[in-house]
């Protein structure tokens, strides 16, 4: 069956060999990349993101508006008078430094140049339900206030200037809004009123 008459294989039986042969160098090519393919590793479904804020960005910011009001700080059994400049800088994912100002005082007047702060915003994430504040507290100078005489604060904000009248008691601070247009006398919050509030300081 195999062989020709003249002792040669015969043509189909060559074909046959051949066709098992490739199959089976096909088969053992196939298995042997199986075998030798690094399994992909299962995901790793238990990986927690990171908590921390991503830093997107870091200027130095010049409010457009500040709130300006008193309180004090007892020292010895003493009450004594500050001025407090305040502005909303973000939410709770938010980072602000201080309010920079710069001042100075002469008989009649204190003047003060508010020049802005430090501001780095937050990420995306979950974020705390907080006004983010940016504030300086500046101590009123005690034997200044105490001069006979009217008495005057003068604050530069955007080239703007908002003009106060500080009158001390003895039993008070009064401060009254003589022009405001972007410094308003008022308490930390957002809702600023549109001209200044006169504040008045038990001591």
């Amino acid at each position: 069956m195999f062989l020709s008459k003249r002792g040669f294989y015969h043509p189909i039986t060559i074909l046959i060999l051949a066709t098992i042969t490739l199959s089976v160098a096909i088969i053992f090519y196939l298995n042997s990349n199986v075998l030798l393919k690094a399994p992909e590793p299962a995901p790793d479904n238990n990986i927690e993101p990171s908590s921390s804020p991503i830093i997107k960005s870091e200027n130095f910011i010049t409010p457009k508006y500040v709130s300006i009001y008193l309180t004090t700080s007892l020292e010895q059994s003493n009450k004594n008078p500050i001025l407090i400049l305040s502005t909303v800088a973000g939410d709770g994912c938010d980072t602000a430094g201080n309010l920079q100002i710069s001042k100075n005082y002469d008989d009649v007047n204190l003047g003060i140049q508010i020049k802005g702060y430090d501001f780095k915003e937050g990420g995306d994430g979950f974020c705390p339900a907080v006004i983010l504040e940016s504030k300086v507290e500046i101590p009123l100078d005690e034997n200044w206030l105490e001069k006979t005489g009217d008495k005057f604060i003068e604050i530069a904000l955007n080239e703007q200037k908002n003009l106060y009248k500080i009158e001390n008691t003895k039993t008070k601070i009064i401060l009254t809004g003589i022009n405001a247009t972007n410094v308003i006398s008022n308490e930390f919050g957002y809702n600023s009123p549109e001209s200044p509030r006169t504040i008045e300081l038990t001591l």
